[in-house]
């Protein structure tokens, strides 16, 4: 399947891993933060795995897909390629710095990741 760009109306979307891991649940924490800020429209990964049609438009037409993913398996980025959709950012929170196992959930943990993103939009 070929990627297809994604066009200019709608909100900034952010899809995010939602894993049982660490790194999983501080993204998620992120990207609920980053939505109550009102930085980021949250969005439903499973929805686009899913295939649901409505949610592959709307996302087509958002100015602005970000994917989170926790770790290096890019769950996230994978769901939206295998719709044909590509994140215009991909954030690893392994690329900053978070480790799978290791890391702790906590407020420093989530703030870094919202910051990193925000400078990232």
């Amino acid at each position: 399947m070929t990627e297809k760009s994604i066009g200019n109306d709608g909100p900034k979307l952010l899809f995010t891993c939602s894993g049982a891991s660490n790194v999983g649940e501080i993204a998620d924490l992120a990207a609920r933060k980053l939505f109550k800020e009102g930085v980021v429209r949250m969005s439903c990964i499973a929805s686009i795995g899913g295939r649901i049609e409505s949610q592959i438009a709307h996302t087509k037409n958002s100015p602005q897909v970000i994917a989170l993913d926790g770790c290096d398996k890019d769950c996230v980025k994978n769901a939206l390629k295998h719709t044909g959709l590509k994140p215009h950012i991909h954030i690893r929170l392994s690329d900053i710095g978070m480790i799978k196992g290791g890391t702790l959930v906590n407020e420093e943990s989530i703030d870094k990741v919202v910051q990193h993103t925000k400078k990232s939009l």
